[in-house]
C-alpha cells in the first residue's frame, strides 16, 4: 500500500478535526502513528465516511479494516462525549483502546459460541453409559382447564423405552412448582420400578439449578424440593442434569399426552404412538 492515510484530504475527517481537539491527532505527525499504526492507499477526495470505509475495505486486510473503524467510532464517541461536556480524553490512548476493545469483544463472542456448541451437543437425547438409566420428566400446564399433566419416561444406554408414562392432575401450580413436582415423580417411578442408578434429566435449568445446589428449600417449591433431596438419599449414583428442550422431546409429548386423558397410563416396555417418532430418532443418535 502505497501510503498513510491524507486526513486534510477527507471531507468527514476535516469536518470533525472543527470539531474537537481530540481531532488534533489526526494532524499530528507524531501522533498520527499512534493513532492509525496501519497504511493504506487513498484516492481522490471523498463525500462522505462510508466511501472512506468502502475504500478501506479494499486496501486493508480484515484485521487493520476492524481497527480502523473501531478507532474512528471511538473517536467520534469521544468528539460526542465532548459535546456534552465531558473532558478531553488522552488521544494518544485511543489506538490501545481500540485493539483492547477488539480483543474483548472478539474474546466474548468466542465463549458465546462454545457455550452454544455446548448446548447445541444436548439438542439431541444423550445416551447414558452401558448399566445406568435415564429418566427423562416434563409438565405441561393447561391454565383454562385447571389441570397439569406431567411425562415420564424411563430408557437404557441403547434407547430403548423400559417404562413410559404420562400422569395427570387437577390443579393450578406456577411453572416452577410444576416442573418440580415431574421431577419428584421421575424418581418416584423409577424407585417403584427398581430402576438404578439414574440419570434424571429435565429442560427446566433454573429447578435443576435449585436442586443441585439444595437453595430455594423455603420457597413456594420448598416442600417438592425436600421430598426430591430425601428421595435422592435414599438412592444411590443418582445425579440431575438439564437438557434442551429437543433432547427431552419424549417426555414432552407424554405431558402433552397426559392432558387428554382422564387417568394416568403407564407402559412397561412399549409407548404410545405419539412418541414413537421422537423414541426413533433418540434411539439412532
Amino acid at each position: 500500500m502505497d501510503g498513510i492515510i491524507d486526513f486534510s484530504s477527507n471531507l468527514f475527517l476535516k469536518m470533525m478535526l472543527k470539531q474537537s481537539k481530540v481531532f488534533l491527532l489526526a494532524r499530528e505527525g507524531v501522533a498520527q502513528k499512534h493513532w492509525i499504526p496501519f497504511k493504506v492507499s487513498i484516492r481522490g477526495t471523498y463525500q462522505n465516511f462510508f466511501d472512506i470505509v468502502l475504500d478501506c475495505s479494499n486496501s486493508l486486510c480484515e484485521k487493520d479494516l476492524e481497527i480502523f473503524c473501531t478507532i474512528v467510532w471511538r473517536v467520534w464517541s469521544l468528539r460526542n462525549a465532548k459535546t456534552h461536556g465531558a473532558p478531553y480524553a488522552n488521544v494518544y490512548e485511543v489506538a490501545d483502546w481500540a485493539k483492547n476493545f477488539l480483543t474483548e469483544y472478539k474474546e466474548c463472542n468466542a465463549r458465546e459460541k462454545v457455550s452454544s456448541l455446548v448446548r447445541r451437543g444436548n439438542v439431541v437425547w444423550p445416551h447414558p453409559s452401558p448399566g445406568v438409566f435415564k429418566v427423562n420428566c416434563d409438565a405441561s400446564i393447561d391454565v383454562k382447564g385447571g389441570r397439569i399433566g406431567f411425562g415420564l419416561v424411563i430408557r437404557d444406554t441403547s434407547g430403548f423405552v423400559m417404562v413410559a408414562s404420562s400422569q395427570v392432575i387437577v390443579g393450578n401450580f406456577n411453572a416452577q412448582v410444576a416442573e418440580a413436582s415431574a421431577i419428584l415423580r421421575g424418581i418416584q417411578l423409577s424407585k417403584d420400578c427398581g430402576f438404578s442408578p439414574c440419570i434424571f434429566e429435565f429442560d427446566a435449568e433454573v429447578v435443576i439449578r435449585w436442586i443441585n445446589s439444595s437453595s430455594h428449600l423455603e420457597s413456594v417449591c420448598g416442600a417438592i424440593l425436600s421430598d426430591i433431596h430425601f428421595l435422592n438419599s435414599e438412592m444411590v449414583g443418582a445425579c440431575f442434569d438439564y437438557v434442551s428442550r429437543q433432547g427431552n422431546q419424549i417426555a414432552h409429548l407424554l405431558a402433552k399426552n397426559a392432558l387428554l386423558l382422564s387417568e394416568d397410563r403407564y407402559w412397561m416396555e412399549e409407548y404410545p404412538y405419539c412418541v414413537a417418532k421422537a423414541v426413533h430418532v433418540d434411539m439412532h443418535v
